[in-house]
């Protein structure tokens, strides 16, 4: 398999937006991609006053880390680039590897680009969705929706709280 660069993801990025006019919201994953992931997978959510890119970093099908940065936040630092929000390694979050494959943290959603295509004109959350202090309900949907389990978004966020103290921080 070729692993794609960088620039050869945020290009795809930018071709694959589901949303019409100023909204961009893309797929993280594919049903083809989910067979084998090996490098960076990226997100973009950006609607309203929202604005998330995400990162999940796979190697040979399992999740090294999850980055999620906040475009929209206000740093305090003129010209902050440094907005990530969460970053965090799946090996910090459970002592068994084998956690971290990838058929343990994703799942084939055969919804998937209905649901995205819903998100982009409503604001409907379903209410499975785990709640955080971290991130809108409507972004979490958004990760569940593109394949994340509940479950990892649980303990994601719980393992965030826990290294934080639950304050808001960006790294």
């Amino acid at each position: 398999m070729v692993q794609a660069t960088e620039i050869e993801n945020i290009e795809s990025i930018n071709r694959s937006n589901i949303c019409k006019g100023n909204k961009k919201i893309t797929k993280i994953f594919t049903s083809q991609n989910l067979k084998y992931l090996n490098g960076n997978y990226y997100g973009v959510f950006l609607k309203n006053k929202y604005d998330y890119s995400i990162k999940l970093n796979f190697d040979n099908n399992f999740l090294n880390y999850v980055e999620i940065q906040d475009n929209a936040l206000h740093v305090g630092i003129r010209n902050n680039s440094r907005k990530i929000i969460l970053h965090i390694s799946c090996q910090d979050i459970y002592n068994d590897i084998s956690f971290c494959h990838s058929n343990k943290i994703l799942f084939d959603n055969a919804n998937q680009l209905k649901n995205l295509k819903k998100i982009c004109s409503s604001n409907v959350i379903s209410k499975n969705i785990p709640k955080t202090s971290y991130l809108p309900d409507i972004v979490v949907e958004y990760l569940y929706i593109n394949g994340i389990n509940i479950q990892f978004l649980k303990d994601l966020f719980q393992y965030q709280k826990i290294i934080t103290n639950g304050i808001v921080d960006t790294f």
